[in-house]
């Protein structure tokens, strides 16, 4: 996995291993980052992380917010908040 840049302030993360629910229902996982207005990224539906990757987001800027919109997006919300202690978390 690595970080994608699309944009001056907009990146994604696709993980390689897709999310698999039974034996024919499989997600694929997608992080998108932005930075937003006060100069902070802002992480939508983090993905599995490792030190490489959190390296990476760092390199960028500080994380100001992980957000995990539903029930599908939180499986790896917790391990995000460890990494960026600092970040505020917003769930549904």
């Amino acid at each position: 996995m690595r970080l994608h840049q699309w944009a001056e302030d907009l990146w994604t993360i696709e993980d390689a291993a897709p999310l698999e629910l039974g034996a024919s229902i499989t997600f694929p996982l997608r992080t998108t980052i932005l930075r937003d207005a006060s100069d902070k990224l802002w992480i939508h539906s983090p993905v599995r992380l490792d030190e490489a990757l959190v390296e990476q987001i760092a390199l960028c800027g500080e994380v100001g917010s992980i957000v995990a919109p539903n029930c599908f997006h939180h499986l790896f919300f917790t391990q995000a908040q460890r990494y960026f202690s600092n970040a505020q978390g917003y769930v549904a």
